[in-house]
């Protein structure tokens, strides 16, 4: 079976967020079950495509609207599966994936020139993958644009990571689409504009959310989107992601000070913090909570400012680390609330993936407020490195992390978001800490879960393997 993913990202080219980690990782151990899986994304002028080999495979040229526009298709081979960018001269040639004024033009010449190429191959592709809202219009175009219709009858699998951002765009961008009936607009449609998720849901054989947990919130919270997702739910399934254990592993992680598996959690963990307190500055006896995201109010990261404050003035015995970017509002706060609690709280304004592994080693709790959670892999990069997750009880924070207080759990959970609620869910963490026997039982469950994309991989392969079929059905009986 040949697979094709489109996205926008793809962890180590280029990440904005979670997405780029499930790029990087599922088509790798789809590979492994011998389901052959092909990546799409955008050119990016960044130092992955400087330092790597790409290998100039097709060019040619498309219609945009009335002018004809040269498109390039490059391949990379240093992953475990092929890597293909798409490189389009003013548009897909930049230093950021997102980001610009003409984001909407750039991603509908990425879709457009993809199925030029794409409706070239000499091997049958059985599948499509489209990964969120920048490729949310490829299963449209695959079914109702005339250039594309010998690749009609491909079965496309739509794969909605967040709804916060739809693709959204006015109706004069449809002077840009590949020419179709206008008796299809309505599918395009959605709150008197071209929604490019609603579409997507619309038009794909299957749709799927990062959890199930996420899936059934959609239906009733989708940003405006509840109507469609319900009309849809008959083809509609919530997979979890996974997270790649060849890369967050305690037990083989390079990025970390020192390795360590269940039996020596307790002296791997020891080392791991004394490293990250020496270098920020803290006091090691104390307990050590880190927050690794986005800054905004989606991730409760608007909330973190006084949690901490409060915290300390409380008599909370622990220490603070929060890294990310984000808000320029929540940033100055962050910026602020560390002058006055320099002993106690250390804020680093950015995004660094080394630093990240070593968070996840040397802390002793992890912190997720989140608002809304499509699926979050923070939770599990925790779980995997033996530390506790204190997270609300939403989208796939629910399906990944049970309570300590139930049986066989081992995480921090609250419902409400609130400060009073994480505040009073710290205080609970305070309390495991101090019980030594408890930590180790909680560490060591937490370390024998698998959420890796070993499992979850297969739950897609499932998946294809019923799209296909039922596809094949349908045009039979044409």
């Amino acid at each position: 079976m040949l697979v094709i993913h489109l996205s926008t990202e793809c962890y180590p080219v280029v990440k904005n967020g979670g997405l780029a980690d499930v790029i990087g990782a599922l088509p790798k151990y789809l590979v492994k079950n011998d389901i052959d899986s092909k990546v799409v994304i955008p050119f990016v002028d960044n130092t992955f495509t400087h330092s790597e080999e790409l290998i100039r495979v097709f060019e040619n040229s498309f219609f945009f609207g009335q002018d004809k526009i040269p498109f390039t298709i490059y391949k990379n081979t240093s992953l475990d599966f092929d890597l293909y960018f798409v490189y389009i001269p003013n548009l897909l040639d930049r230093p950021n994936v997102y980001g610009y004024e003409d984001d909407a033009d750039r991603f509908l010449a990425f879709q457009t020139a993809s199925l030029e190429w794409l409706k070239t191959w000499d091997k049958e592709i059985d599948l499509f993958h489209c990964h969120d809202q920048n490729t949310g219009l490829i299963p449209f175009f695959l079914k109702y644009s005339y250039q594309f219709e010998k690749m009609a009858n491909i079965p496309v699998v739509f794969t909605v990571h967040n709804t916060i951002y739809q693709g959204i765009m006015d109706w004069d961008k449809v002077r840009w689409f590949p020419c179709f009936e206008p008796v299809h607009t309505h599918l395009l449609t959605w709150k008197n504009s071209i929604n490019s998720t609603a579409a997507g849901i619309k038009c794909a054989d299957q749709v799927t959310t990062v959890s199930q947990s996420y899936m059934d919130q959609l239906c009733l919270d989708s940003h405006g989107l509840e109507y469609v997702f319900q009309m849809n739910r008959y083809k509609c399934s919530g997979i979890l992601n996974g997270i790649d254990d060849s890369i967050w592993n305690p037990e083989t992680d390079f990025m970390i000070v020192e390795n360590y598996a269940i039996p020596k959690t307790q002296k791997g963990k020891m080392v791991n913090k004394k490293y990250l307190c020496q270098l920020f500055e803290l006091e090691e006896k104390r307990p050590l909570l880190v927050f690794n995201s986005k800054l905004n109010t989606s991730k409760g990261a608007d909330v973190l400012e006084r949690v901490i404050e409060k915290s300390v003035k409380s008599g909370i015995s622990f220490n603070f680390l929060v890294m990310g970017k984000g808000s320029y509002e929540i940033t100055r706060g962050l910026e602020l609330l560390q002058q006055s609690l320099k002993n106690r709280f250390k804020f680093i304004p950015e995004e660094d993936e080394n630093l990240a592994h070593k968070l996840f080693a040397g802390a002793d709790f992890y912190l997720k407020p989140s608002r809304e959670e499509p699926c979050g892999l923070g939770q599990m990069y925790a779980l995997k490195y033996g530390t506790i997750p204190i997270v609300s009880s939403v989208g796939g924070l629910e399906d990944t992390v049970k309570s300590f207080e139930e049986e066989n759990g081992y995480g921090v959970k609250f419902s409400y978001f609130s400060v009073e609620d994480i505040l009073f869910s710290i205080s609970k963490a305070e309390k495991i800490y101090q019980d030594k026997g408890l930590l180790d039982t909680l560490r060591k469950r937490m370390m024998s879960l698998d959420f890796s994309w070993t499992n979850q991989a297969k739950q897609y392969i499932n998946l294809y393997k019923e799209v296909t079929k039922n596809q094949k059905i349908v045009w039979e009986s044409i």
